[in-house]
């Protein structure tokens, strides 16, 4: 009898222990500002951790929005580089839409991490007591930082901005709304807090080379346009030779970040879940498609069709292709052997929609002379492109070039044509070699 009323005294015991501890657990949580984001999130989840909730907007790229804060009634407010919620961190790269308008009246201070990329409209609108902020991303333009986010503010609220963005940052903030005169925005030093970069592109990183091929064919046969050895040809026979290249995307553009208005049109991968902004206005979906084929960040592989597309209720981030107007010649360099003769006015030069050099899924179509020109010296025929970039649209797109070739009189049973490509990278130009293919004799 006594062992039994000791157990149960134990078990009242751990009882009262453990509700001890759960609710100092609970006590600490409010004194510290901590939540526990729950194991079981996904996109679209709000999660609330520390002072703030955030929506999840990407769970392949690990982006939240930062939406509003847990009270209304908040001093002071800090939108982190990331946060941590069901195990993973995340990059904070946004501020919706009206986060802090019901805050207005007792918030005093802000800070926006570096990872920020977009700020929703009217986020800070009526922050009438708010004395000072620090806006430590590089990022925001003037497209991203929506209609009145910085509306009606204190009129005399300090911002802090990093140095470099200083004078970029008062127009951009200015459109925004903060027009008061004693409100000031100045620049600082502040310590480089590795923020992620908004496009994804890297400057420092070498541009991959080309996908190049010749073949003894047509522009037009383009399954079997690697074709290294012929059928036999006699002298004064017409030879097609067709050689090809689809250029490394990153001469092309870079993907970024883009906040779309509430109302306008968008477009959801449902493989990754990505949200895209379509090329047009006309339900163009440009950058849904080439996302499929030109990888965002290294990690985009989604072989699916299946979107869903609509006007937003709200603002969203998206991710944009922004195609970049630099120059970028092309050179097909066709070196004959002895043997061979360039049929005079034979080039002609395509464009071709292609996911990659083995793939067929579009006709050609036959690119204006007046945007190539073609050279022959000696046994080298010499076809320059001056800008590819004027009619190739996107990095879906190829191009081909073909010529006629004929044996003549000093041909020898096995003729070997060779090629190489010339292109301008951006860091100056660079060569690379084409397959050999062999001409046969009877």
């Amino acid at each position: 009898m006594k062992n039994m009323i000791r157990t149960k005294n134990v078990k009242i015991i751990v009882t009262v222990i453990l509700c001890m501890v759960l609710l100092t657990g609970v006590i600490l949580t409010k004194i510290l500002g901590v939540s526990f984001a729950s194991s079981n999130v996904g996109q679209g989840d709000i999660v609330k951790v520390g002072n703030g909730k955030y929506k999840i907007i990407s769970e392949y790229d690990a982006f939240v929005q930062y939406v509003e804060p847990t009270k209304k009634s908040v001093v002071s407010v800090t939108i982190p580089d990331t946060i941590k919620a069901g195990g993973k961190t995340y990059k904070v790269v946004s501020i919706g839409d009206y986060a802090l308008n019901d805050s207005g009246r007792t918030l005093k201070k802000v800070t926006i991490g570096s990872n920020v990329t977009c700020i929703g409209k009217m986020a800070f609108r009526y922050a009438e007591k708010l004395k000072t902020m620090t806006i430590k991303t590089t990022h925001l333009t003037k497209e991203n930082v929506k209609l009145a986010s910085f509306y009606s503010m204190n009129k005399k609220v300090v911002i802090t901005v990093l140095e470099q963005k200083l004078k970029e940052y008062k127009k951009i903030l200015k459109a925004a709304g903060l027009t008061g005169k004693n409100q000031k925005i100045k620049g600082a030093k502040m310590e480089d807090s590795n923020g992620f970069k908004n496009t994804v592109y890297d400057p420092d990183a070498e541009v991959p080379e080309p996908e190049v091929a010749m073949g003894i064919n047509t522009a037009f046969q383009l399954r079997v346009v690697q074709t290294k050895e012929s059928d036999k040809y006699y002298a004064g026979e017409t030879i097609p030779i067709a050689v090809k290249a689809k250029m490394p995307h990153e001469l092309f553009g870079s993907w970024e970040l883009y906040m779309r208005d509430a109302g306008e049109t968008y477009d959801i991968c449902g493989a990754c879940g990505r949200i895209f902004e379509p090329h047009h206005a006309s339900f163009s979906f440009e950058d849904f498609w080439v996302h499929k084929y030109v990888s965002i960040d290294g990690k985009c592989n989604c072989i699916t069709a299946n979107n869903i597309f609509g006007p937003s209720k709200e603002s969203l981030v998206a991710w944009r292709k922004v195609w970049n107007d630099r120059a970028c010649s092309t050179v097909f360099k066709i070196t004959l052997p002895d043997g061979m003769d360039y049929k005079e006015g034979s080039t002609k030069v395509y464009q071709v929609s292609t996911l990659n050099l083995e793939d067929y899924y579009g006709n050609p179509t036959e690119i204006k002379e007046s945007y190539y020109h073609t050279e022959v010296n000696g046994n080298e025929v010499i076809i320059t492109i001056d800008n590819i970039r004027k009619f190739i649209p996107n990095a879906n797109y190829h191009v081909y070039a073909e010529i006629e070739t004929k044996l003549n009189n000093n041909a020898s049973d096995t003729n070997v044509v060779e090629a190489d490509l010339t292109y301008n990278y951006g860091e100056g130009d660079r060569t690379v070699n084409l397959n050999n293919v062999n001409v046969l004799r009877p």
